[in-house]
């Protein structure tokens, strides 16, 4: 007796003519396809702009002294004061920023790095 004939589902595999269903079912063409590409790339390179904007902006709300604090710090800190975090995990704002650099302009530039260094160890949460 000859085993019966196995009947495989080829559907894991879209055939062209089921592509191309779906593709007139939706209505959409090459163009507006690009179209459609083209915009969800702007919207994403606009959030990214706002955010390095928004980065931006803090050096002009600190005072004299603030940047003075600031640039007396190490690179290394200073990269670490822009992308600090808060406690729910958004980035610090302007006025953190500027509070903190407030209490670093207390102790002598020569002693600020350690300072700073101390602050995160025993204060803040911990930072990437």
């Amino acid at each position: 007796m000859a085993p019966a004939p196995l009947y495989v589902c080829d559907t894991w595999m879209p055939s062209r003519r089921g592509r191309n269903a779906a593709r007139k079912l939706l209505g959409i063409g090459a163009e507006a396809r690009m179209k459609l590409l083209l915009l969800a790339g702007f919207l994403s390179l606009s959030i990214v702009g706002a955010a390095v904007a928004r980065a931006e902006d803090c050096n002009a709300k600190f005072t004299d002294d603030q940047r003075k604090t600031f640039a007396s710090l190490p690179p290394e800190d200073q990269q670490s004061v822009v992308k600090m975090k808060m406690k729910n995990g958004a980035s610090a704002n302007c006025d953190f920023q500027a509070g903190l650099l407030e209490m670093l302009g207390n102790f002598p530039p020569e002693e600020r790095a350690k300072s700073f260094h101390q602050l995160l160890k025993g204060t803040f949460v911990k930072q990437d």
